[in-house]
């Protein structure tokens, strides 16, 4: 027979203070982890499993004389963006001899793009002193260290001789019209040794910038970079401008529907070809119903075509493409983005200026 008389235990009774509670709690976890807190215990196990990765260009770090080298370099350095065991990102740069504007505008957009990520990123510079005076020069340096800031209408042209200039922009960026015309304007000044408008480049940076805001992204943070590059030597200016978005012909993909691709399969097109064709604007009147009615590329193309700028080149997806000499090539990778670059010199200038007046 049970005890009646055996006092009865509440909670109430059972019940510890919070300061013991959390005194119990803490020596558990000494007696199972050997740290102070959870930012110790990150760092040791959790952090311990995130790494640093190093990458490293060929020594001829030129887009235009290698392409499928430097594009292959940017396809690796672009996809660090989807490992979540990547904590940092080494770009080893000590062996580079030469490089130009087009490999640095890819390099910049890169950077950025994997910043936006939360990756961090470091390097080292070229030991070459030819190599490492042009990235100098360039203004690349300037925002390496301010990626982490959104530059919006503070961006300032290259100080020391107001020549060279690597420009990053976003949605964001205020006044870029302006800004884009202010350096395009100072780099003729370079040029002709007078500060003046060249509607031309401006017309096809407008574009370029256009398209890259409105099309080329999706969820990514959209940024583009603008390229200028004054050789004194030559007394030439060398342009390009760099999205890292889809890339042209895989915005074409997104947009079309399954009838239209099932066409476009049957007709076994080449990458070149279709890009060709959006270039020509030959899809336009068949699919206007499309978001992209590629309004922008046949300005861009127009440019090329009637020698408003030199050797006008659009590189994206997996193809290089030459608007001028309409020669393209099939890239061994894989760009997701869209890069220009074309060139201008004093005698090109003044032919257009004489057919304009």
């Amino acid at each position: 027979m049970k005890n009646r008389n055996k006092p009865i235990k509440s909670k109430l009774y059972n019940r510890i203070s919070r300061a013991e509670r959390e005194r119990r709690n803490k020596e558990r976890i000494r007696r199972i982890l050997p740290h102070n807190n959870f930012k110790e215990y990150y760092r040791e196990y959790i952090g311990r499993e995130r790494h640093s990765e190093t990458i490293k260009p060929k020594d001829n770090f030129e887009l235009l004389k290698e392409p499928q080298d430097v594009i292959s370099f940017v396809e690796i350095l672009k996809s660090f963006k989807y490992r979540d065991d990547i904590l940092e990102v080494k770009i080893n740069l000590d062996d580079v001899k030469t490089i130009d504007i087009g490999a640095l505008s890819l390099l910049l957009s890169s950077v950025e793009e994997l910043s936006l990520n939360d990756k961090n990123v470091s390097g080292s510079v070229p030991k070459n002193k030819d190599a490492y005076d042009f990235l100098a020069e360039s203004g690349f340096f300037r925002n390496i260290s301010n990626l982490s800031k959104r530059l919006s209408n503070r961006i300032e042209t290259n100080k020391k001789k107001n020549q060279n200039l690597l420009l990053i922009g976003y949605p964001s960026t205020k006044g870029k019209g302006k800004l884009i015309g202010e350096n395009i304007k100072s780099a003729m000044g370079a040029l002709t040794g007078i500060p003046q408008h060249y509607r031309a480049i401006y017309t096809l940076v407008m574009e370029m910038n256009a398209n890259s805001i409105e099309h080329a992204y999706e969820k990514d943070k959209k940024h583009w970079v603008f390229g200028i590059n004054y050789k004194e030597e030559e007394n030439k200016l060398y342009f390009t401008f760099t999205d890292n978005g889809f890339g042209i012909l895989k915005q074409l993909d997104i947009r079309l529907d399954r009838r239209v691709k099932e066409l476009f399969k049957r007709l076994d097109l080449s990458n070149g070809t279709m890009l060709k064709n959006l270039f020509d604007k030959k899809y336009n009147s068949r699919f206007k119903t499309q978001i992209n009615r590629n309004r922008g590329l046949p300005i861009i193309q127009n440019k090329a075509v009637n020698r408003s700028v030199n050797n006008l080149i659009c590189i994206t997806n997996n193809v290089y493409l030459n608007l001028q000499t309409r020669d393209d090539v099939k890239l061994n990778g894989e760009f997701s983005g869209t890069f220009y670059y074309w060139e201008l010199d004093l005698k090109l200038f003044n032919e257009n200026a004489r057919n304009f007046n």
